[in-house]
């Protein structure tokens, strides 16, 4: 069998090729790129170059600008997820660059113009003048936004939709390059789309580090393994989740004796009996779960029904959105 290995060491735009009869199976990548390493108003994507055989970084159309059709495309963490090898953090190679005629996602190709984005980065906020969001080319907000001005510089992880998530550090460069919120952003779709996937999603267990990047061990549904802590994917083998503590990322003094904190502990084991009960045609459960930040600790805010209280205080009040609690994001608590 020929292989065919390839290297891209350029960053000049590449127009997308049509027809291609290339047998991927053919093909070995020599993947060495991080995809965070993808310019600007790109997208990382594992079948981006070489008639999708390898990855590389996709320029999509903006706002306004001329298009073909709409991308299949997402900015979903998940599309650091790629069989063609793993991803190298140190890497010096520039990644290829691949220019699309395609809308980028959340906007739609209309009259050949992309248009109606969703979301509303690029929209001024007038009660908030000192500050101008990162946004990303969907019109949708950058998961990383620092503020420098004052004595207490630091950035935040933010969702699509410009609402501030968990996740958080100083703001220095050195800082900011580490800091990606991929994880923070994926717990937080998850948790948005509880509903929507009735219990498919509650009884997910990943956890984040105090800037939103994974944490580099992991488990999920009875399985562990080391993860790359900007994209979450997996750099080690798999083992049960009993065995975790064989995985080579395991540290005793960082991570204890057990993965699940006391928070994300009684949340799982609530989402697996209510999992089971509505498999089997149980009753419903009305036992509210705690509401856990993506550490695995509690979240600032505990409210069942309409009573609600401060985690560290324990302060009661009838109205759910008229309480501050320290590290309440929804409301601006530090």
């Amino acid at each position: 069998m020929k292989y065919f290995y390839l290297l891209f060491l350029f960053a000049a735009s590449l127009q997308v090729s049509f027809g291609c009869t290339l047998d991927c199976s053919q093909v070995t990548c020599a993947q060495s790129f991080n995809p965070f390493d993808c310019p600007s108003n790109t997208l990382y994507s594992n079948t981006a170059a070489l008639c999708g055989c390898c990855p590389g970084c996709v320029r999509l159309k903006g706002p306004n600008e001329e298009c073909q059709s709409n991308t299949k495309l997402t900015f979903d963490v998940t599309n650091f997820y790629t069989v063609k090898g793993s991803i190298i953090l140190n890497a010096t190679d520039v990644p290829p660059v691949v220019a699309s005629q395609e809308c980028a996602p959340g906007l739609t190709c209309d009259n050949s113009r992309c248009s109606n984005s969703k979301y509303t980065c690029t929209t001024p906020d007038i009660s908030n003048s000192k500050w101008s969001p990162e946004c990303d080319i969907d019109g949708s907000h950058k998961a990383v936004q620092c503020k420098s001005n004052g004595a207490d510089p630091r950035c935040f992880c933010y969702s699509k939709e410009g609402k501030r998530i968990f996740g958080s550090d100083w703001n220095t460069k050195e800082k900011r390059d580490k800091m990606k919120c991929q994880c923070a952003r994926l717990v937080d779709n998850l948790k948005k789309n509880q509903e929507k996937d009735g219990y498919k999603n509650n009884d997910l267990t990943y956890h984040c580090s105090s800037n939103g990047n994974f944490e580099p061990l992991q488990c999920n549904r009875g399985m562990c393994y080391c993860a790359n802590t900007q994209t979450g994917q997996p750099v080690s083998f798999v083992v049960n989740a009993q065995m975790w503590k064989t995985l080579p990322c395991y540290n005793a003094t960082t991570m204890g004796f057990v993965y699940l904190k006391i928070c994300d502990s009684r949340a799982n084991a609530l989402a697996l009996i209510k999992k089971e009960m509505r498999y089997h045609g149980g009753n419903p459960i009305t036992l509210a779960a705690p509401q856990c930040d993506p550490d695995g600790s509690f979240y600032a805010k505990q409210c069942d029904g309409n009573q609600c209280y401060c985690r560290s205080q324990q302060q009661e009040a009838p109205d759910k959105n008229k309480l501050l609690c320290s590290g309440d994001r929804e409301k601006g608590g530090e």
